[in-house]
């Protein structure tokens, strides 16, 4: 059968690079991405980084949304106008998660939002949704903030032993980096500028590098020269991993038409007392609470993304995320799930009950280095 022509999809800046990988190419986001490399097998992937090894992700169809105004103050107040987030907070060179809610106080996405040496913010954002943060941040941009959507290269560097890859191969000191700092350094042989930050989305210490498309290609590049002794991951196998960290994804847990309350996330962590007693931002006033939480669950057998779960022939909940975990040969999956629901809950696959075991998340330690 002849493969689904797709239009109008886009490639990624490494493409040509990867070729070498043997990418198996799928359509994200209106991404033509990797889904994974024949170069390696998930099962491996998985293992490798769960035991520390270096595994490179290239999540370029990210968005990177900059802030270039030196006056914080202005961009702190358009920040906090829009986001739930806590500015006071955001120290120099530090990055926290928030989310974007809309005025019914669904929650329409997370993003990461970075401190640049005082002067200056970088937005993480989804690939699915970037256009339309950036603008919403234009529309409450009053102050004429200078703010750009670029076209930059994100490399993760996930596992333990990532720290010691990188800082051979960029010529970084990267000791004094905790969870969720950031540096800004010149790129050795190339002179690009390039900012690196402790963070991933995998549960394992590592790092994500932004930088133009001639530094990622560069550095993509050293560590292409060095295939045979490491692992390059892609879609599905972050997906995974992901998943058994117990963390979001866009699109699954959260989105435009799933009515997800913040209260639901569990993680209320993420919004401090200031502004929820403050609710100056974008669905603050519809901060309630819900019957529902969002958790983890075992099964015996495969179920799927979306599949309701009952109690006694009621419905009780949904599947938001399912996969087979590599390093614990189990079934997990994620979902919301009424509060007082906890025991004989059930999904139905083909007429046939599939039991779930619910757990606290995440599935598998997380290893940031705090």
């Amino acid at each position: 059968m002849a493969s689904k022509i797709i239009k109008n999809i886009k490639t990624l800046p490494l493409a040509e690079l990867q070729r070498v990988l043997n990418p198996v190419i799928g359509n994200y986001a209106g991404y033509a991405l990797p889904m994974q490399f024949g170069y390696n097998k998930t099962s491996d992937v998985i293992r490798n980084i769960r035991q520390g090894k270096p595994v490179i992700f290239d999540v370029s169809h990210m968005g990177v949304i900059r802030f270039k105004n030196n006056d914080l103050e202005k961009s702190h107040r358009l920040l906090e106008k829009v986001f739930p987030i806590n500015t006071n907070l955001l120290k120099e060179n530090k990055s926290k998660l928030t989310v974007l809610l809309n005025n019914k106080g669904h929650v329409q996405d997370d993003l990461i939002i970075s401190n640049i040496n005082d002067k200056s913010h970088r937005l993480v954002v989804n690939a699915a949704t970037k256009h339309d943060i950036y603008n919403i941040l234009q529309m409450y941009n009053k102050e004429k903030i200078d703010i750009s959507l670029e076209n930059e290269i994100i490399l993760a560097v996930q596992g333990h032993e990532s720290q010691v890859l990188l800082e051979t191969i960029l010529n970084v000191n990267l000791d004094n980096l905790k969870f969720n700092d950031n540096i800004s350094a010149k790129l050795a042989g190339n002179h690009k500028s390039i900012e690196i930050s402790r963070t991933g989305y995998t549960g394992e210490d590592g790092f994500e590098i932004y930088c133009d498309i001639d530094a990622g290609k560069f550095i993509y590049q050293k560590l292409l020269d060095l295939k045979n002794e490491i692992h390059f991951g892609g879609l599905i196998e972050r997906d995974l991993l992901r998943l058994e960290a117990g963390f979001c994804l866009s699109g699954n847990e959260f989105g435009n038409d799933k009515n997800i309350l913040f209260s639901e996330l569990n993680m209320d962590f993420l919004i401090g007392k200031r502004r929820r007693e403050d609710k100056a931002f974008l669905g603050g006033d519809k901060l309630i609470d819900s019957n529902r939480i969002r958790t983890g669950f075992f099964s015996e057998k495969p179920i799927k993304d979306g599949d309701i779960i009952y109690q006694a022939g009621k419905c009780v909940g949904q599947i938001s995320s399912f996969n087979k975990s590599f390093s614990l040969n189990k079934f997990i999956s994620m979902g919301y799930l009424d509060k007082n629901s906890k025991n004989e809950i059930y999904v139905k696959r083909r007429d046939k009950i599939i039991y779930l075991q619910p757990i606290d998340l995440p599935f598998v330690p997380l290893n940031f280095k705090i």
